[in-house]
């Protein structure tokens, strides 16, 4: 952790890989800590693709952990941005059966947003009349839900 608040994000990331790849138990929380941590450096690193495979492969693991629903929307995120498009449906969608909170049907827009820019109409269609019939509070997405669909 020093390494990374010292600005040297390759040591720190090298750190945290090196303790996974111990084999024992012994350092059960300090591997979890390192396994979620190596996300976020892969991502700020520019190591998009690398980043949104550990967040999936965190939110797996420690599927308990208060972490793991938003690891699953972050995956979602980038795999969208690198054009993964099923990577980004199946995280969205764990995203969305994991998390409790009040924002989660966002997730409905989000999908439809990522078909639209594809044309797939109908499947733009599905989620955006999820997204309307979902409590979400976010006005401006359900005017442009409403006339999208």
């Amino acid at each position: 952790l020093n390494f990374e608040k010292s600005g040297d994000s390759l040591t720190a990331l090298s750190m945290y890989s090196a303790v996974l790849t111990y084999k024992g138990n012994k350092y059960g929380k300090i591997r979890k800590n390192s396994q979620g941590f190596l996300p976020v450096l892969y991502e700020k690193l520019g190591f998009y693709k690398k980043a949104a495979q550990s967040y999936v492969s965190f939110a797996k693991k420690y599927s308990a952990d208060s972490k793991s629903s938003d690891f699953w929307f972050n995956a979602g995120v980038i795999f969208d941005a690198l054009n993964d498009k099923a990577s980004a449906v199946y995280s969205y969608h764990r995203y969305f059966s994991s998390s409790r909170k009040a924002d989660r049907h966002e997730i409905f827009y989000f999908i439809g947003s990522m078909y639209e820019k594809n044309r797939n109409w109908r499947k733009v269609i599905d989620n955006y009349m999820q997204y309307l019939k979902s409590p979400s509070s976010n006005k401006l997405r359900l005017i442009k839900a409403s006339f999208s669909s």
